[in-house]
């Protein structure tokens, strides 16, 4: 699917392949630092789960792709950051449920995606694990919440307010199941 979307016969989000049968996997944190070299060649090196300058913290499988937020807290050396969440990945436009139609013609579409919730991580970046004493991850929202944003002015800094694109109501959503329970 990635040479698919290279010919621009699908989208970006068709190439993207989630292994759904792993337990778990990884938020990855890269310094800015390693960009700051000269010499590129050394990246070309890197082990991910080996490297100390790399930070790779086990989290339960999931996917996300939109994020809202992110911002280091200066006086707990902790990074905070919200990113919309699935249990699973329907990003791509057809599924087997539709025989080949985009999911957006059906009748129904929001049947058949795996629901989203906006969601808090907390990494505690000193013991290179997630925080002890707050839920990681903290859900924020569950009304299907997409593209999350916040003023520019706030970016990468502490904020109180982010605005996703939700449900306009609240739903009842097993996220065992694909589609929602119900209004």
């Amino acid at each position: 699917s990635a040479l698919k979307t290279l010919l621009g016969l699908s989208g970006f989000a068709g190439s993207i392949d989630l292994n759904e049968s792993a337990s778990h996997t990884h938020i990855v944190l890269l310094p800015r630092s390693l960009f700051d070299e000269t010499d590129q060649s050394s990246v070309d090196d890197i082990d991910l789960f080996h490297d100390e300058r790399i930070l790779a913290i086990p989290v339960n499988n999931h996917f996300n792709f939109h994020f809202a937020n992110a911002y280091e807290d200066e006086t707990t050396g902790r990074i905070v950051f919200d990113t919309v969440q699935i249990d699973g990945m329907d990003l791509a436009s057809t599924t087997s449920h539709n025989s080949g139609r985009p999911f957006w013609k059906n009748d129904h579409p929001f049947q058949t995606v795996t629901p989203s919730r906006l969601v808090r991580y907390v990494l505690d970046v000193p013991n290179r694990s997630l925080a002890v004493g707050t839920p990681n991850p903290k859900v924020l929202s569950t009304r299907l919440p997409e593209f999350p944003s916040l003023p520019r002015k706030r970016s990468t800094r502490r904020h109180r307010y982010v605005y996703p694109a939700v449900a306009r109501r609240k739903v009842t959503v097993d996220y065992e199941k694909k589609g929602h329970a119900g209004p």
